[in-house]
């Protein structure tokens, strides 16, 4: 039966286990069409982008690149899609962790009230008439006047 005289809305006759006409990947090609992906495939690139997503993406994009097969190219193109999200959203996710934990660090506020004692050993700043001002070990400081040898001084 000839293409041009087939009833409109019908196809070209198939090959048997053939997706497209003419029993091929394309027109005219006499080459069985490739079978999708198997469910094992699928659910190994599925944990390879949990588990690896860096390591996912790069896979589905080589194995892109080598694919002729319409519908496994497909495929392959939104799992590397996919593996780029996740790969993007990881990477936002450590960056804010590392923020975190970065800006988390002990802060000493010298300027308020002495909260753990004045620190050991610190140098204290002298603000004149015999006192200094020292730093505490949590936070603060504290005002310390000395007296010299001679007495009390008013």
């Amino acid at each position: 039966m000839d293409n041009d005289k087939l009833p409109q809305g019908s196809s070209a006759p198939r090959a048997p286990g053939s997706t497209t006409p003419g029993g091929g990947n394309g027109p005219g090609s006499s080459t069985p069409a490739a079978e999708p992906f198997t469910s094992g495939m699928t659910t190994g690139a599925t944990l390879l982008t949990i588990f690896a997503p860096f390591i996912a993406l790069i896979v589905a994009l080589m194995m892109h690149g080598s694919e002729r097969d319409p519908a496994r190219r497909s495929f392959l193109r939104s799992w590397a899609t996919v593996a780029g999200v996740v790969t993007g959203v990881e990477v936002i996710i450590g960056i804010v962790l590392v923020t975190a934990v970065l800006a988390s660090g002990p802060k000493v506020d010298h300027s308020g009230p002495c909260v753990g004692g004045p620190q050991i050993g610190a140098a204290g700043t002298p603000l004149g008439g015999g006192r200094y001002r020292f730093p505490c070990v949590s936070g603060g400081s504290a005002v310390v006047r000395f007296q010299d040898a001679t007495g009390p001084t008013s």
